[in-house]
């Protein structure tokens, strides 16, 4: 008795990349424990690059990453102690070349200076995050316009950063305990972190106006 093959589509075939991707995944989270670095390798690429290249089929080098990070920039209305963390976030992210723990310390330093510069702008140290992104969008000064990783809905411009009153600070918390996970997603937060510090510091919003009567 013959069986007939039936032809592998496009979706069946793009799953089963995913699962043999995500397995892969799993054996190289599970593989590495993160030891102190010895000095002969302190300026070799992180093998854990090649890793992704292989899972992914991308190439990724130092200088490409150094050219994204260098296309990231905060308006010059953004104060310069916000700026200069910034910067240091962005370095963190190019000593992800060679060490690739780094990568969710880098993460966690965006989560860390949204919350800094929206307690910068509103003068309120004590705020809880969740409140700080609550009062940001009810004063109009994040929408989700100003993202470039999502598109807008023209009749609720706040549908996304409404969710990020709790989300962010979730992530927060749970990249605050650490991660050993396998992935490259520090210059895509990094990205998200300047769109939000420029919309907190748009030069269109008035600076000296920047409490709320009874809060």
């Amino acid at each position: 008795m013959h069986h007939i093959t039936k032809p592998v589509t496009a979706k069946a075939t793009a799953l089963l990349l995913r699962l043999h991707f995500l397995a892969a995944l799993w054996q190289c989270k599970n593989r590495f424990m993160e030891e102190f670095i010895k000095f002969e390798e302190i300026i070799e690429p992180d093998e854990r690059h090649g890793l992704i290249d292989q899972l992914t089929g991308t190439r990724f080098t130092l200088e490409s990453l150094y050219r994204t990070l260098d296309g990231i920039k905060l308006l010059d209305s953004v104060p310069e102690e916000i700026q200069s963390q910034f910067n240091v976030t962005k370095n963190l992210a190019i000593y992800t070349w060679y060490s690739y723990s780094l990568d969710p310390v880098a993460q966690l330093k965006t989560y860390i200076l949204i919350e800094h510069a929206l307690k910068l702008k509103f003068e309120k140290d004590n705020w809880p995050f969740p409140k700080l992104i609550k009062k940001a969008i009810n004063r109009g000064w994040v929408k989700d316009s100003g993202f470039s990783h999502i598109e807008a809905c023209p009749q609720d411009n706040t549908k996304y950063v409404r969710k990020m009153i709790e989300v962010l600070p979730s992530l927060r918390n749970s990249a605050a305990h650490g991660s050993n996970g396998l992935h490259q997603h520090a210059v895509g937060h990094i990205q998200i972190c300047a769109e939000w510090i420029n919309q907190i510091f748009s030069p269109d919003h008035d600076h000296n106006q920047v409490r709320e009567a009874g809060a």
